[in-house]
């Protein structure tokens, strides 16, 4: 929260700059306020209000122009005083629910259609975030012998989520053998998180009947090496960075080089997701509040989705700090709620 209150007409000539910058994205005048001001205030009045919003550090003038440019204090104001639980106008419901009734396949194929609707609804970038693989309950496993010690082990959720992995054994095991460890971990884990099918897994490998039983010990052998973590447990879907290019907000080249550096690092766009949603609702980072100098510029509208009341990831827009914050946080809230929806009735 800001903690800054203002007084009426300053507000409403705050939200008019930020209005007008966001359709633009020129500096905004005191000959365009008294235009659009409700209060139809004279050019003077309009001058004095808003050097007291540069005195307050909610506009700046970025060159010797007249006109002023809202801060990240001004956008955080502005957001603080939307309605965080928005209706998407009629026209962009249309767009988003037209999107969905085409939405099929697979939970991978699904979250990387919803970042591509994501983006080419919003202009900017689309980004889903699938919830770290240890909180994902599994259905079922199977394992493919390639030969040389090398297995496929492909795993999946009771979303529908496939996922594999490829394991170097320290042993050959045939292929009999690997659909018995695949039939043995899906009916003894089956619904089960894969953290805590891998505490028991380390509790097996203690006791003393896994020293006797060849299948225990190939289950190990096998189950061990797949449920071992790594930094790409968590999945991430990326689109539309190229939405960047050309905007009035990323002049230098070299800036836009550090963006899109940024993006292509999907730990970076974990932690910055990660940090952005702490609750249920959409959440909306901006500029300097994300904490990484890389970000400056940008913001962040992002809400998690969930699937069988459990939260299974998040999903939401980035772009420049100028950008239509009522009209994204609707859509963002949105789609996280179709999301959830059709992934809890695919399931069923």
């Amino acid at each position: 929260m800001s903690g800054i209150q203002l007084e009426r007409r300053t507000r409403q000539l705050l939200h008019a700059v930020i209005q007008e910058f966001v359709r633009t994205g020129r500096p905004v005048g005191s000959r365009t306020l008294a235009k659009v001001h409700p209060d139809k205030l004279s050019p003077a009045t309009i001058r004095n209000l808003m050097a007291d919003l540069e005195e307050m550090g909610l506009l700046q003038q970025p060159h010797t122009s007249a006109g002023r440019i809202p801060t990240d204090r001004a956008y955080r104001l502005y957001v603080d005083s939307l309605d965080m639980n928005p209706r998407l106008d009629p026209g962009d419901r249309r767009l988003v629910n037209d999107a969905f009734r085409e939405l099929d396949g697979n939970f991978d194929q699904v979250l990387e259609r919803v970042s591509h609707f994501l983006s080419s609804l919003s202009h900017q970038i689309g980004v889903v975030l699938c919830g770290s693989i240890d909180r994902i309950d599994l259905r079922r496993m199977e394992f493919v012998a390639l030969g040389n010690r090398r297995v496929l082990a492909l795993f999946v959720s009771v979303s529908g989520m496939v996922s594999q992995k490829l394991l170097q054994l320290d042993e050959e095991i045939g292929q009999e053998d690997l659909d018995r460890v695949g039939r043995y971990l899906s009916d003894e884990f089956a619904g089960q998180s894969l953290r805590r099918i891998r505490e028991r897994l380390l509790e097996m490998m203690a006791e003393e009947k896994a020293r006797y039983d060849q299948l225990l010990a190939q289950v190990l052998a096998v189950g061990n090496r797949f449920f071992e973590p790594t930094p790409s447990d968590s999945q991430v879907y990326v689109e539309g960075t190229a939405n960047l290019v050309g905007q009035p907000d990323f002049p230098d080249l070299e800036r836009m080089r550090a963006l899109f550096r940024t993006f292509e690092e999907k730990g970076k766009v974990v932690q910055l997701l990660n940090r952005c949603v702490e609750g249920d609702g959409v959440a909306v980072r901006i500029g300097a509040e994300q904490g990484d100098p890389e970000l400056e510029g940008t913001s962040v509208i992002a809400s998690p989705f969930f699937f069988q009341d459990r939260a299974a990831g998040t999903l939401g827009i980035i772009g420049p700090t100028r950008m239509e914050y009522a009209r994204l946080i609707a859509m963002v809230d949105q789609i996280s709620h179709l999301v959830s929806r059709h992934l809890t009735h695919a399931a069923e």
